[in-house]
C-alpha cells in the first residue's frame, strides 16, 4: 500500500508583525501583511526535514486579483526593475528575505512557493500567500520619496486634518478625520481604482501603469467625483439634499467611502470642493503619497480660458448671468500631493496641484491635474495638466458690468489683485494655518510677477480701476462679525474729498449666497438720496434683520452685501460689494479622567439654543480615528430658546498616541452649525503593549531581517529560561506568564552605535558652558532669601538697643544737668549783690562763667593776644552770651541750652524745630544731640557765687 510522501514544507510563517512595523503600516493592519515597494521583508518556511540534495525554490509572483500578471522572482540581485530573493537555511526553517524594486505596481499580490527537483519540475508548492504593496515615500528611490521626515508624519500618517472655509477676511477652520488607517479602508481605496472607466475597459493596460504615481493621482481626481463614471460622490452646490446628506455634514471621509463600497459602487449624495478634497486625500495618503488639502481663497473659475471672470448686473443688482460658467467663489479646496515628474521637463517635481471637484474636463474626463505648483507660479501653462485652468484660479481679473436697459454694457469695475489671496494649508507644525500663496504666486508688483503674467499671456495687473471718473468719492462698507440668530448693523461710508458738494443716489443690497456665489434670495434693500457736502463723510446704516435673512441663508450662512452709488452729472457709478459669514454657536465638550488603551471612556456634550425659535431633531453627530466610527446621539423633543441640552456617550480608543474627536449638531433650523476638535492622547498602554515603529531607513538600506534568524527551539528554550527568572522575582500580583520581550527589529550595530552616540551627547552635554553655569533652585534660593532675612532681624535688633541706650543717656544727662544748675541758681540767690564790683570783674566772672559752659559743650577758648582788647571781647561775649530778664536775673547760654534740651524730650516732635528756629535767632549754643560724657576734667564743677571772684581767667595770668 503506498502512503502519500510527505510534504517538506510544513507552514508559512508571514511575520506581518515584524514586517509591518518596519514598513510603517501597522497602523492599517497587524496581522495582515501590507509593505511599502523598495524596502526588502522575510518570510520563515517550517519545514518537516531539510531540503531533498539538489532540490531548489523558485518564487513566483501573481499581480492583482485576477492574475493581471505572473512575474518569477530571481534568485540573485540584478538589474533594480526585477524582483529577487535570498534563502537562508537554519535546522527546519529556511528564511526567505525578497527585496521588490522601488518601481514595483501597487496593490494585491499572491506570492507562491515552489520546491523544484534537479530536473526542474515542480515537487511541491504552498498555498498562495497573499500581501498588498503600497508606495514607498520614505525611499529614495521611489518617485514618491520625501526627505523631510516631519512632512511624512502629517501628509501620510496623521489620520487627522484642518480644512479651510469661509472667506479671506474670515477665515474659518473644519476639523476633518481622514482615517486612511480605518478597517477596510485600504481595500476600499483598491476598489475605486477597480471600478475606474481605465480599469473596466482595459484592465491589464490599467494593472501596467499602476506603478506611475501621475497616473494613480488621475485616476483617483476622476474617480472621487461621480461624473461620468462610478466615482465615490456626486456633488450638488444647491438645495435641497433630502434624498441624500448634506455636504456640509460630513466631518470624516470614512463613512463616505464605506457607503459607497457597501453600496456596490454607488455614489454617496453630497459633496462639494471640500468634501472631494478631503477624501482624496485619504485615498492618497493611503495609497503612500504624501498628500494634503489647500484652501484658495477667492477662487476663479475661468471656462473660456481668457484668464477672466465677467459678471453681469441689470440695474437693479440682480445678476443676469447666472446660467453663464464663470464665477467667482469665496473659497475652493484642491489637493497637493508629492511627486517626481519624469514625463516633464526638469524643474516640475514636488508639490502636484490635483483638483477633484467635477469643474472641467480634461482629456475627455471630470479630473484635473497634477500640475506642478512651479510651473504656475512661473507661468508654464504648456505643462500638463491642466495648466491654465489652475493659473486662471489664482490670478484672473474679475470685470464686473452693468447692462442697462437699452442692452448696453457699462464696465463698473476691473479687479485684478482680489483673486487667489491666503492659499491655505494644515502646518506640519500644529494646528494652524500655514500660507503657502508664494508656491503659487511672486509679490505683487515684482518683476517676476510681471514676467509670468507676459509668459501666460496675460496682461501686467495694474491698480485696481474702480470709477476713474470719481476720484473725489470713497465708499467702504463696515460691519461686525455676526451670530447667526441675531439681527445686525452693515455701516456704508460715503466720504466726500473734493472740493464741491455732490449729490448722490445709494442702493444697498443684501441677500442670502451660497461660498460659490450662487444667490439665494433677497434679503433687504434700501434706497437712498445722499447729500455730499465736501470734505466730509456720510454714513448710512442697514439694519439686517434675522426674520428676513432665515427665510433664504444657506448652509454656509453667508450674506452678501452690494452698495451701488450713483452722483448726479456723472456716467460711471460706484459699486462696492462683501461678503459676511455667520458665526454659529460652539460645543461645549468634557471627557474627564485619563485615557487608557481599551479601556471605555465617557464624554459629555453640550449645546445651548440660541436661536429665539425651538430647534427640532436635534442629533450629535461624534467620530473620531482610532476612537470610535461615526456615531449619531439623537436629542429627545424640541430645544426651546436658551434651553441647555446635555448627553453623554462612551467610547473605547483603539489605538496609541494622540487622537482627535469631532462632534457636530445638527437640527432643523441650525444645520452643522458647531463643532469641536478635543484632544484625547496619552493613553496608558497597560493591556496592550504596543512595539514602537523604528525607523527604518528606505530602499536597500532597510533592516535585514535574515540577522534576526531564529529556529523555533532556540525560542522555546529562550521562553523557558526566561519564565525561570521570572518564578524568581514575580510577585502575587503579577501574571503567571513571563512577559514577552519588546521586540527591537535593529541590527546590534544599530543599537550599539545608538548606545554610544548617547553616551556622546551626554558628555558634550556635561561640558557645555551653558551647562557649567547652574541657576539657583527653588530650595537654594528659599535659603539664601531666609539668610538675608535673618540677618537683617539682627541688624534692626542692633539699631533699636543702640537708640535705647542713647536716649537714656540723654535723658539721665538732660535731668543731671538741670538739677545742678537749678542748685546754682539758688546759692546765687542766697549771696548779696556785690554793687560795688566794677564793670570789669563783673565781664571777667561773666567770661568765667562762659568759659566754662564752652568747655562743657566741648570747645576751648584760646587766650587773646593782647590785654588791651579783652575788654572789648569780653563786652561782645556778655552781650551776646547772656540776656536780662524783666526781673534783672542774668542767665548763660548753657543754662538756657540745658533746660531747653530737658523741655525737648516732653515736646511733640513738630514742636522742636519752631525751638530751634527760635534759639539760633538768639545766638544759642546748643550741646550737640550725640554728645557722650566721658569723664570731668578736674576744677570743672559747680562754684558758688562768693567763689567767683576769686576764679582764674586766662586774661588774669
Amino acid at each position: 500500500m503506498d502512503y502519500p510522501r510527505k510534504r517538506v514544507i510544513s507552514a508559512v510563517d508571514l511575520r506581518s508583525h515584524e514586517n509591518n512595523l518596519v514598513h510603517r503600516t501597522r497602523e492599517i493592519h497587524r496581522e495582515r501583511l501590507i509593505l511599502r515597494r523598495g524596502q526588502p521583508f522575510s518570510i520563515t518556511l517550517q519545514c518537516s526535514e531539510p531540503l531533498p540534495p539538489e532540490h531548489y525554490l523558485e518564487l513566483v509572483l501573481h499581480v492583482g486579483k485576477r492574475d493581471k500578471a505572473v512575474m518569477k522572482v530571481q534568485k540573485e540581485q540584478g538589474s533594480g526593475d526585477k524582483w529577487w530573493f535570498v534563502q537562508q537555511e537554519v535546522q527546519d526553517e529556511i528564511l526567505l528575505t525578497l527585496h521588490s524594486p522601488a518601481d514595483s505596481l501597487i496593490g494585491e499580490y499572491s506570492l507562491v512557493v515552489l520546491l523544484m527537483s534537479p530536473g526542474g519540475h515542480i515537487q511541491e508548492k504552498t498555498d498562495r500567500i497573499k500581501f498588498h504593496l503600497l508606495f514607498n515615500p520614505w525611499c529614495k528611490e521611489d518617485e514618491v520619496y520625501l526627505p523631510d521626515e516631519g512632512q511624512l508624519q502629517e501628509y501620510i500618517m496623521n489620520e487627522n486634518g484642518i480644512i479651510y472655509m469661509g472667506s479671506k477676511d474670515y477665515i474659518n477652520t473644519l476639523y476633518w478625520s481622514y482615517g486612511q488607517f480605518e478597517d477596510n479602508v485600504m481595500d476600499i481605496c483598491f476598489e475605486i481604482l477597480d471600478n475606474s472607466n481605465e480599469s473596466l475597459n482595459n484592465c491589464h493596460l490599467d494593472n501596467e501603469r499602476r506603478g506611475d504615481p501621475v497616473y494613480i493621482c488621475r485616476i483617483i481626481s476622476a474617480m472621487i467625483n461621480a461624473n461620468g463614471d462610478r466615482g465615490v460622490i456626486r456633488g450638488r452646490w444647491q438645495e435641497p439634499y433630502t434624498d441624500g446628506v448634506s455636504p456640509s455634514h460630513w466631518t470624516g471621509s470614512v463613512p463616505i467611502l464605506k457607503q459607497w463600497s457597501k453600496a456596490g459602487a454607488t455614489a454617496v449624495k453630497y459633496g462639494q470642493c471640500w468634501v472631494f478634497a478631503a477624501v482624496a486625500c485619504t485615498v492618497l495618503r493611503c495609497f503612500g503619497i504624501p498628500t494634503r488639502v489647500i484652501t484658495n481663497f477667492n477662487s476663479a473659475h475661468d471656462v473660456d480660458g481668457n484668464l477672466s471672470i465677467d459678471v453681469l448686473y441689470n440695474e437693479h443688482l440682480d445678476r443676469i448671468d447666472q446660467g453663464k460658467q464663470d464665477s467667482r467663489w469665496n473659497f475652493h479646496c484642491w489637493v497637493e500631493s508629492w511627486m517626481s515628474r519624469s514625463d516633464l521637463p526638469k524643474g516640475n517635481n514636488g508639490w502636484q496641484v490635483l483638483d477633484p471637484t467635477p469643474q472641467e474636463l480634461s482629456e475627455g474626463k471630470f479630473c484635473c491635474g497634477p500640475c506642478p505648483v512651479t510651473a504656475i507660479k512661473e507661468g508654464n501653462l504648456s505643462v500638463k495638466y491642466d495648466a491654465p485652468f489652475i493659473f486662471a484660479e489664482v490670478n484672473a481679473d474679475i470685470v464686473e458690468w452693468m447692462v442697462r436697459t437699452d442692452g448696453q454694457k457699462q464696465k463698473i469695475r476691473v479687479d485684478a489683485r482680489s483673486v487667489g489671496k491666503y492659499i491655505s494649508t494644515k502646518s506640519v507644525f500644529g494646528d494652524f494655518r500655514e500660507d503657502v500663496t508664494h508656491n503659487y504666486k511672486y509679490s505683487e508688483g515684482s518683476i517676476e510677477e510681471r514676467d509670468v503674467y507676459n509668459k501666460a499671456g496675460r496682461r501686467t495687473p495694474v491698480p485696481t480701476i474702480e470709477n476713474s471718473g470719481l476720484d473725489n468719492l470713497e465708499m467702504i462698507i463696515k460691519h461686525t462679525k455676526p451670530v447667526f440668530g441675531t439681527d445686525f448693523d452693515v455701516i456704508i461710508e460715503v466720504k466726500n474729498n473734493g472740493v464741491k458738494d455732490a449729490q448722490a443716489h445709494l442702493t444697498v443690497l443684501a441677500f442670502a449666497m451660497t461660498y460659490n456665489s450662487i444667490h439665494q434670495g433677497e434679503c433687504q434693500r434700501q434706497k437712498i438720496s445722499l447729500s455730499l457736502p465736501a470734505l466730509e463723510v456720510h454714513r448710512e446704516v442697514l439694519r439686517v434683520r434675522y426674520d428676513e435673512y432665515v427665510r433664504c441663508v444657506s448652509e454656509h450662512y453667508l450674506i452678501g452685501l452690494k452698495a451701488f452709488l450713483e452722483v448726479s452729472g456723472e456716467n460711471e457709478p460706484i459699486m462696492k460689494t462683501a461678503n459676511i459669514p455667520l458665526s454659529k454657536p460652539e460645543l461645549l465638550v468634557q471627557v474627564p479622567g485619563k485615557a487608557m488603551l481599551l479601556e471605555t471612556m465617557t464624554s459629555t456634550i453640550s449645546f445651548t439654543n440660541p436661536l429665539p425659535v425651538p430647534l427640532k431633531g436635534g442629533v450629535f453627530t461624534v467620530e473620531g480615528a482610532g476612537l470610535l466610527s461615526a456615531t449619531e446621539v439623537h436629542v429627545k423633543g424640541d430645544i426651546a430658546p436658551g434651553q441647555r441640552v446635555t448627553v453623554k456617550l462612551s467610547f473605547t480608543p483603539l489605538k496609541p498616541g494622540v487622537r482627535k474627536l469631532m462632534i457636530e449638531f445638527d437640527s432643523d433650523r441650525l444645520k452643522d452649525c458647531c463643532l469641536r476638535f478635543l484632544h484625547i492622547g496619552g493613553f496608558n498602554q497597560r493591556t496592550v503593549k504596543m512595539a514602537e515603529a523604528a525607523a527604518a531607513g528606505g530602499g536597500g538600506g532597510g533592516v535585514d531581517l535574515s540577522r534576526k534568524f531564529v529556529s523555533e527551539s532556540e525560542l522555546d528554550e529562550r521562553r523557558k529560561k526566561r519564565q525561570e527568572e521570572w518564578e524568581k522575582v514575580r510577585k502575587p500580583d503579577d501574571p503567571e506568564e513571563a512577559p514577552e520581550e519588546a521586540y527591537d527589529p535593529r541590527s546590534l550595530f544599530e543599537r550599539l552605535q545608538e548606545q554610544k552616540d548617547k553616551k556622546q551627547e551626554e558628555f558634550e552635554e556635561q561640558f557645555k558652558f551653558k551647562n557649567m553655569v547652574r541657576g539657583l533652585d527653588e530650595e537654594e534660593t528659599s535659603f539664601l532669601d531666609e539668610v538675608s532675612r535673618q540677618q537683617c532681624l539682627v541688624e534692626k535688633r542692633r539699631r533699636d538697643e543702640e537708640k535705647l541706650e542713647l536716649l537714656e543717656y540723654r535723658i539721665s544727662f538732660h535731668l543731671g544737668y538741670s538739677a545742678m544748675a537749678k542748685h546754682s541758681a539758688s546759692e546765687n540767690r542766697r549771696e548779696p549783690e556785690k554793687k560795688t564790683t566794677s564793670k570789669q570783674s563783673v565781664g571777667e566772672q561773666r567770661t568765667s562763667h562762659l568759659s566754662q559752659a564752652h568747655l562743657l559743650a566741648g570747645a576751648v577758648k584760646r587766650r587773646s593776644s593782647s590785654q588791651s582788647s579783652d575788654g572789648a571781647k569780653k563786652q561782645k561775649v556778655e552781650n551776646a552770651g547772656s540776656t536780662t530778664t524783666g526781673t534783672g536775673d542774668i542767665h548763660t547760654e548753657q543754662e538756657r541750652g540745658a533746660s531747653a534740651e530737658a523741655e525737648a524730650a516732653d515736646r511733640p516732635p513738630g514742636a522742636t524745630s519752631r525751638a530751634v528756629s527760635q534759639n539760633a535767632s538768639r545766638g544759642v549754643v546748643h550741646l550737640p544731640a550725640a554728645a557722650v560724657c566721658v569723664g570731668v576734667l578736674p576744677g570743672l564743677c559747680n562754684y558758688s557765687g562768693s567763689s567767683d571772684s576769686d576764679s582764674s581767667s586766662d586774661s588774669e595770668v
